[in-house]
């Protein structure tokens, strides 16, 4: 196998973030978490960070709206994963500007790897005509007095 792929993980201190920091790890990846000032000298969070470094984990100081600190993150990784909780989701296009900026995240197509709202529920004849299945019963009412159906 080629080289393993540099992780950053932000909000890696958070409840599903820890759970992604310790697979990524245990993967073999080399794992960076960035982290705000105010996490890392929080007692409470303490003992994960300690975890977080007897395990191999970089810990790197930034913030979200520190467009300079992301950047010089970025610069180091090559995917990026957030975990970041509810409160700070609108803050996400930070990390984009940032990624856009640094210029050296794996992209998947044309833009990063964004969650995106589902579609609209096409109608049972649009999806029923996008089907291969159609065609076949095309074929099989060729001919037939069954004309109406096409």
């Amino acid at each position: 196998m080629g080289e393993k792929s540099k992780i950053l993980i932000i909000g890696g201190t958070e409840y599903i973030g820890k759970f992604i920091v310790a697979a990524s790890t245990k993967s073999g990846h080399p794992t960076f978490a960035l982290l705000r000032e105010a996490t890392i000298d929080d007692p409470a969070k303490s003992q994960l960070i300690q975890d977080f470094r007897n395990s191999g984990v970089t810990i790197l100081k930034g913030d979200l709206k520190e467009h300079e600190s992301l950047v010089k993150a970025l610069k180091q990784v090559v995917v990026v994963i957030s975990t970041v909780g509810q409160i700070q989701l609108a803050d996400q296009v930070n990390i984009i500007a940032a990624i856009k900026q640094a210029g050296n995240i794996k992209l998947n197509g044309r833009y990063p790897y964004i969650v995106r709202k589902k579609r609209k529920k096409t109608s049972k004849r649009t999806k029923w005509a996008r089907t291969p299945r159609r065609r076949t019963w095309r074929r099989r009412l060729r001919g037939t007095q069954h004309k109406k159906l096409l």
